[in-house]
């Protein structure tokens, strides 16, 4: 870490995973040889600096692009960790990016950022897919699902460059409560990949040819990983913040449904109670039934056609 303490940013890709090394990938194979020692894990650990390394470079990844708001304005100086090999392609400097006429650039230079953090992602699958202890397991996966999970929030988000995006601490919990097994790690990773590729724009995206490519390894990788579980992979796409599609929407309907017949029936709602029915006021009540009427027929249109909104 020595070089890194006097260097004013990072100038090549090469020196920024040199730099994710020392501070995380190291990290990563200290883990696997204490795993491998205590006899949680296989001495298979031993032998798995590559993986173990690559584990750690995702994860530490994830976190200089994340808090790129947070270590440009640290003081009493910047500490970047963005490599000029990337960001020189889409600005003069990095401080730049937080200009909003620069965002633009600033987003385009995002996302390949993103890209070269998620080249590591099929890695980090196939090193957890070896873990056999459950608590070892879930050590290792709730930090990766979370990575993937704040690139897909990061991923085509100017936010970045305004305050630190992260993941809803709801989603969050139900991330860490719900991450038991390899399959679930697995679908989570297709799910947050599919999120980055439906977002990737390519007309306009310099990265963007790039970012389906490593988007689109990770996601054979995840369906390959399934099948080989015996798994169905029909339900990648699903949302997992989602309830079920057809209660939810049965569900909405029937609450819009139920406002609309009380707001078309205020008079006779009004007598049930002993009141004068017509004692209410004619233009409000016209504005409830309206409002009723707009909601009733969205709710059909979710209903019918199953879109989110």
């Amino acid at each position: 870490m020595a070089e890194f303490i006097e260097k004013e940013e990072v100038e090549t890709v090469a020196e920024y995973d040199l730099y994710c090394h020392y501070v995380a990938g190291l990290v990563g194979v200290g883990l696997s040889e204490l795993f491998a020692s205590c006899g949680l894990e296989s001495e298979e650990f031993f032998d798995l600096p590559e993986l173990s390394n690559k584990m750690g470079l995702f994860l530490q990844k994830t976190n200089i692009i994340r808090d790129y708001l947070e270590d440009i304005t640290e003081e009493p100086a910047p500490r970047m960790f963005w490599p000029r090999e990337i960001w020189g392609q889409y600005g003069a400097t990095l401080a730049d990016f937080q200009d909003a006429r620069n965002r633009r650039a600033a987003v385009h230079c995002l996302n390949h950022m993103v890209t070269n953090a998620l080249q590591h992602a099929v890695d980090s699958l196939d090193y957890m897919g070896r873990l056999r202890h459950k608590w070892v397991f879930r050590f290792c996966a709730i930090p990766q699902v979370m990575a993937i999970g704040t690139l897909a929030q990061c991923y085509n988000n100017g936010g970045v460059f305004e305050g630190v995006v992260k993941l809803r601490r709801g989603y969050t919990a139900r991330l860490m409560v719900e991450t038991n097994t390899y399959e679930d790690l697995v679908r989570t990773f297709l799910h947050f990949a599919g999120e980055i590729g439906a977002s990737v724009r390519p007309k306009s995206d310099p990265s963007a040819q790039a970012t389906l490519e490593v988007v689109g390894a990770l996601e054979d990788r995840c369906r390959e990983l399934l099948r080989g579980m015996g798994k169905s992979v029909g339900a990648e796409g699903e949302d997992p913040e989602a309830p079920p599609a057809l209660v939810w929407r049965l569900a909405l309907w029937l609450l819009f449904a139920a406002y609309a017949a009380y707001a078309f029936q205020l008079q006779s709602t009004r007598a049930s109670l002993g009141l004068n029915p017509a004692g209410g006021d004619p233009f409000l009540d016209r504005v409830q039934q309206g409002i009723a009427a707009a909601l009733l027929i969205f709710a059909t249109y979710i209903a019918v056609t199953g879109k989110r909104f």
